[in-house]
């Protein structure tokens, strides 16, 4: 009961106009890097069963990991920035990238929007199934969905998760898609999809608190190109 009531205390607080006014709130989320254009895949996952082929782990060398999934056949992921996030704005961590076959491999890191939370990552390597990247709304309301990942540790990789999306909400000018589905750390930057392969969108948080349960987000897939400055064509 205690617990809630402070939850129910912070967000007051933070609705109240003679708190926000004080506030610096960050308005421009755009990037400043030109247009990269990445190949769109010709190999693509077309069912939930080829999911698996287009997930990675994102291992921090500090410690830590998270997910990530291939965008292109020839080596491009997009995870979240706050898994490669290091501890000033500025840096990012060393970081590896463990395919799902175990193979562990070397990786740059492209481009980050720190507003957005998302990554680009590149690696050598020929990915045998990408997701496809569209840029027009894929979900429904109340549709089935999955993501892959390692929840909580590297010995969970490729890990399952089903739920389904609930809506799409907007606030500070940010989207996300509400989900029933349960998530845990090392599901961050993982894709979310349904039977079909389709991607909707990349795990990105969960609420926690006491007496709650099930409620995780992720940022809708058909805004990655325009929060990343990237055109898959």
């Amino acid at each position: 009961m205690y617990k809630d009531a402070i939850d129910v205390s912070y967000l007051k607080l933070f609705r109240n106009e003679g708190f926000t006014k004080y506030l610096k709130q960050e308005t421009d989320f755009t990037i400043k890097e030109e247009v990269l254009s990445i190949i769109k895949p010709n190999n693509i996952v077309l069912e939930k069963t080829d999911a698996a082929q287009a997930s990675v782990i994102v291992k921090r060398k500090g410690g830590g990991h998270g997910s990530g999934f291939a965008i292109s056949n020839d080596g491009y992921i997009i995870t979240n920035y706050h898994v490669i996030a290091g501890k000033t704005n500025s840096n990012t961590e060393p970081l590896k990238i463990i395919t799902s076959e175990g193979e562990e491999l070397d990786v740059a890191v492209v481009r980050v929007n720190k507003f957005r939370d998302l990554a680009l990552l590149k690696v050598t390597k020929t990915f045998e199934k990408a997701f496809v990247v569209s840029s027009t709304k894929t979900f429904k309301n109340m549709q089935d969905a999955y993501t892959i990942g390692a929840p909580k540790s590297l010995e969970l990789g490729q890990s399952i998760s089903a739920g389904v999306i609930s809506n799409e909400r907007k606030a500070n000018n940010n989207n996300l898609l509400q989900l029933g589905m349960s998530v845990n750390a090392g599901n961050s930057g993982g894709p979310l999809f349904d039977a079909t392969g389709i991607l909707h969108g990349v795990i990105v948080s969960k609420l926690v608190g006491e007496n709650t349960e099930g409620v995780s987000f992720a940022i809708p897939s058909y805004l990655i190109e325009e929060y990343l400055k990237i055109k898959i064509n």
